[in-house]
């Protein structure tokens, strides 16, 4: 396996909740925040997935470029839940910009699952790889994530969808690594 680069976009522990709802998602005239697990969720901002993907390519790659040799034509993106939508959302909206995408129980029942409709706004091919991967016992992210394939099938040049049975939102993460990593690293 060649080297690679892995960086991880974080912020202070007391600021994860607003800012993940931020940060990864795209910006909309309106937001619903649905219940969850039982309970209404609390409206949090939300709309800054066009100026993370500017922060990306602004400020982090630059900063890597100084630092390290890296191959622009082999730049992924990954992310979880929250980070999966904002995975699927710039794989359908900016889909050039990376390399490959991997998207692992990516969360899109948000805002009234506004991600479809971005599929259907979505005109071409899509040349770059995705993965999709979830948890079999995420119950309505796997439908979710099933009806997003079937809805795109027709665009995908190259894409594998996985689902992890017996795996949860969390235990997902550890188990698909694996096949994440020989996703990243093959040639196709």
């Amino acid at each position: 396996m060649e080297p690679a680069i892995i960086v991880g976009i974080g912020h202070d522990e007391k600021d994860i909740p607003k800012q993940r709802f931020h940060d990864f998602t795209s910006p909309a005239d309106h937001y619903h925040f649905p219940k969850r697990r039982g309970k209404v969720m609390q409206e949090l901002p939300a709309g800054g997935a066009v100026q993370l993907i500017d922060y990306i390519f602004q400020q982090i790659v630059p900063m890597l470029q100084e630092k390290y040799t890296v191959d622009d034509q082999k730049i992924s993106l990954y992310g979880h839940s929250l980070g999966g939508l904002f995975v699927l959302w710039s794989y359908l909206t900016y889909p050039e910009s990376f390399y490959k995408y991997v998207a692992i129980s990516p969360s899109i029942w948000w805002n009234n699952h506004e991600l479809f409709r971005t599929i259907q706004q979505a005109e071409k091919p899509f040349a770059a790889a995705l993965y999709i991967g979830v948890g079999g016992e995420e119950g309505d992210m796997v439908d979710d994530a099933q009806k997003f394939v079937e809805m795109t099938s027709d665009k995908w040049i190259n894409y594998e969808f996985y689902i992890a049975e017996s795996e949860n939102h969390a235990s997902v993460i550890p188990t698909t690594m694996s096949r994440v990593l020989r996703f990243l690293k093959s040639d196709e």
